[in-house]
């Protein structure tokens, strides 16, 4: 009887350790960190551009990008209509800071559905993503 009760007690305390070393090994998958970040910020500039939200999508665009073009020009100039998006594949650089997002889309013109796709820069500054649209492309490539 007494062996029974010290092989009970072993199988749940060796199940409660491995229990406990799965959920330690798994947090490294949790939704959080850049890519998680990243979705997030993409899902946020589109839903911004599906309500023709102008002036939020020019905040979530790079440095670079707002150096170029001012708030004024930017959104004078918006004029599409989005009516659904969906974030097809995300492809990160090896360092991190940079990535490719692929957006399909459908755009409204005349009451007609055109379905698009858009490829975009996106790049990490001060800890936030931001939609490159001034692209560095090296010489000679």
């Amino acid at each position: 009887m007494k062996i029974l009760k010290y092989i009970i007690s072993f199988f749940l305390v060796a199940g409660l350790a491995g229990f406990l070393m799965t959920a330690a090994g798994c947090s490294h998958f949790n939704s959080s960190g850049p890519r998680a970040n990243l979705r997030e910020s993409v899902h946020t500039l589109w839903t911004a551009k599906a309500s023709q939200q102008w002036g939020n999508v020019y905040d979530q665009l790079s440095s670079a990008t707002r150096k170029k073009y001012s708030r004024e020009r930017f959104t004078s100039r918006a004029n599409v209509i989005i009516t659904d998006f969906s974030i097809n594949h995300i492809t990160p650089s090896d360092n991190g800071q940079k990535a490719i997002v692929k957006i399909d889309y459908t755009a409204s013109q005349n009451n007609y559905q055109i379905p698009m796709v858009a490829n975009e820069e996106w790049v990490l500054e001060d800890r936030q993503w931001r939609l490159n649209l001034v692209r560095q492309f090296p010489v000679g490539k």
